[in-house]
């Protein structure tokens, strides 16, 4: 990947501002940390005024599910929260109510000869959507009934899905900006040929919103993003090294 820097001062001193943008230390009164650094082997990433978890949090900073490490080891402090990555492929979290869109990066090799390419990458999704009033408890005998039902139906409902390539971030002296997804990404599935979807609206709510937008193999389904990551490409010269994948859940809860 060509990379132009002007003088070695140049990159030096931007180097230092925004290292220092990154990782200033919490002001006075700040009660969470204000960027994330992710320890590899042989690189390590560090994101901005974004709290990255193995957990999921609430607004309070509070775990709502269990800490999981098989693929990440983690330290909290006062400025930043440090992960030690175990995996080439990790699962994360992000802070209640933020988004990772347009977020600043940094990735510093251990070697100074390397550099990176970095993309992201969309699994674009339709699938049918559940139903609570097909699935009653009190009409089951038993909830491992229930529960059987409902499996069975996710096992065999109507879905789609594929892998595409979003956005590539440019390369400002190892600095990258992560991309918003923007509606663009939507309408790539909607005029999608072969997919046939009609518009609907159809509101099958229960303990939380679950609204159908599509038609899709004539069921109620629903369209969208199911999942978004990074995917960060190693190389000394020309020469791919290696390959990670993160994955950032952006997180939104009521």
């Amino acid at each position: 990947m060509k990379r132009i820097f002007t003088t070695a001062g140049i990159v030096t001193a931007a180097w230092i501002f925004f290292s220092f943008q990154l990782l200033k230390p919490a002001t006075e009164g700040d009660e969470k940390p204000k960027g994330s650094t992710i320890y590899f082997p042989t690189f390590q990433l560090t994101i901005g005024n974004y709290v990255l978890s193995n957990t999921l949090l609430n607004e309070e900073q509070t775990a709502l599910t269990y800490h999981d490490t098989t693929e990440i080891t983690f330290r909290k402090s006062e400025t930043e929260i440090k992960f030690l990555a175990k995996r080439d492929t990790l699962h994360l979290y992000g802070e209640a109510g933020e988004s990772s869109g347009n977020k600043l990066m940094q990735l510093i090799p251990k070697n100074s000869a390397e550099h990176f390419k970095v993309t992201c990458w969309l699994e674009e999704c339709v699938s049918e959507q559940y139903d609570p009033n097909r699935f009653i408890m009190s009409e089951r005998q038993t909830t491992d009934d229930y529960l059987k039902a409902v499996l069975l139906w996710d096992k065999n409902k109507v879905r789609w899905n594929r892998i595409v390539k979003y956005r590539e971030m440019n390369d400002s002296a190892g600095f990258f900006r992560i991309p918003e997804i923007g509606d663009d990404a939507y309408s790539d599935i909607r005029n999608n040929p072969e997919l046939q979807l009609r518009d609907t609206l159809v509101d099958l709510s229960g303990e939380s919103a679950n609204i159908a937008t599509v038609v899709y193999k004539n069921k109620a389904s629903y369209m969208g993003i199911c999942s978004d990551f990074i995917r960060i490409e190693r190389y000394k010269e020309e020469q791919l090294i290696d390959t990670k994948y993160i994955f950032i859940i952006d997180t939104y809860i009521d």
